[in-house]
């Protein structure tokens, strides 16, 4: 989740915490926020909490003005290089598309890319 975009993911955090999610699973879940900074990171408190209730879900928080990145090699590093898993995806346009033909050079499969179609005016 990046910027706004990540207000889908914190009501499908808040629903597994709850236990009311059917799809609680034991599958390991890497959940990202990305932010400029911490002032710009609105949010990280309540994923914090949200997340440390839900024991397959890991919190990283990526901060760009401290050089911290999401970038489409830091999520094949962590796949192991395995192509079997999916991107759940909501934020700017143009960081979709980088992350999606960075996957997809890996012989990662594009169809596993799921994302949100909005566009800021």
């Amino acid at each position: 989740g990046a910027g706004i975009g990540v207000t889908p993911f914190i009501a499908w955090l808040e629903s597994m915490a709850s236990g009311s999610n059917a799809q609680t699973s034991a599958e390991k879940i890497i959940f990202f926020y990305c932010a400029r900074n911490r002032q710009e990171a609105f949010f990280i408190e309540r994923l914090q909490r949200l997340t440390r209730r839900i024991s397959h879900v890991e919190l990283r928080v990526l901060l760009a003005d401290d050089g911290e990145l999401l970038t489409p090699e830091e999520i094949i590093h962590l796949m192991d290089n395995c192509t079997d898993y999916s991107v759940s995806f909501c934020g700017p346009e143009l960081f979709a598309e980088h992350l999606k033909k960075g996957l997809s050079a890996s012989g990662w499969c594009q169809s596993q890319f799921h994302h949100e179609i909005f566009s800021m005016r």
